[in-house]
């Protein structure tokens, strides 16, 4: 009975150890499953991290293809813009030779009725110097003058109403052509003003279009090199010839300035060296 007793404590004692070991077991468990649970709560947040990264290099590319998108359509907007200039810039050309062609038909028109009315004249006093040597001839040969003259007379009338009636008709058809040509010029003048105005609210909008989208500085010194190409092209062949005009204006005002200023100073070296000469002499 004493053994079974001292063998039931040791036993109990084992049971005590082995519970304390347990205990050391739960806690290493405890510590172990913390630490893992820190590693992917670490893993989790790296990988939030980079899905962001990726999401916004997805978003820049795709900002970086609406730009690209946007640059050629503006290229191709230009190109349209260009190609209309130029097809109004021939219509002018047009314009311009039509006019010129007009008023050569015209000073030729004016012409035609001068040489109409000095032959009309010369006829005339071609046609009284006749009459006039009949008339002369017959006092010399003491004959009276007989009546053809009336005759002549009333035909020379007839002619010159004819000629009046031939004048006024090209007078008014002048007239009338002349208020077409203003016409015409007054309309084409609208349409430069219109297309004028329309050019600048569509420059206007671009701006603007470019502002809100936020473009980069470089895109802004395209678009102003452009503007100032646009400028240029815009400016109408009359005002660059007004400019000219004026530069030769003042151009040969200062050369005229200059070759009186020579002509003094000549003046002047030519009386100095007459002096000096007289002195010498002295």
């Amino acid at each position: 009975m004493v053994k079974k007793e001292g063998k039931q404590q040791e036993n109990g004692k084992g049971d005590e150890q082995r519970k304390k070991n347990g205990k050391g077991d739960e806690q290493r468990k405890k510590k172990m499953n913390e630490q893992q649970g820190g590693e992917w709560q670490g893993r989790k947040r790296k990988q939030g991290r980079q899905d962001e990264q990726g999401k916004r290099m997805v978003k820049k590319k795709e900002k970086r293809q609406e730009n690209g998108k946007r640059g050629q359509q503006g290229k191709k907007k230009q190109e349209r813009q260009d190609e209309r200039q130029e097809k109004q810039m021939k219509k002018q050309e047009r314009q311009d030779e039509q006019g010129k062609q007009i008023v050569k038909k015209e000073a030729n028109e004016q012409r035609e009725k001068q040489m109409t009315r000095k032959e009309g004249k010369w006829q005339k006093n071609g046609e009284r110097g006749q009459q006039e040597k009949k008339k002369q001839e017959d006092k010399t040969n003491g004959k009276k003058s007989e009546d053809k003259t009336n005759g002549k007379e009333s035909e020379w009338r007839k002619r010159k109403a004819n000629d009046k009636r031939i004048m006024r008709r090209r007078t008014k058809k002048i007239e009338n052509k002349r208020q077409e040509r203003q016409i015409i010029r007054k309309r084409s003048e609208q349409r430069n003003n219109k297309t004028n105005e329309q050019r600048e609210k569509q420059m206007t909008r671009k701006e603007g279009k470019r502002q809100e989208n936020g473009e980069g500085g470089q895109q802004g010194k395209k678009q102003g090199r452009q503007d100032e190409r646009q400028g240029k092209r815009m400016v109408k062949p009359e005002e660059e010839a007004r400019k000219t005009r004026r530069t030769r204006k003042a151009n040969g005002e200062k050369g005229r300035r200059m070759e009186k200023q020579m002509a003094r100073k000549e003046g002047k070296r030519q009386k100095n060296g007459e002096g000096g000469q007289q002195e010498k002499k002295k």
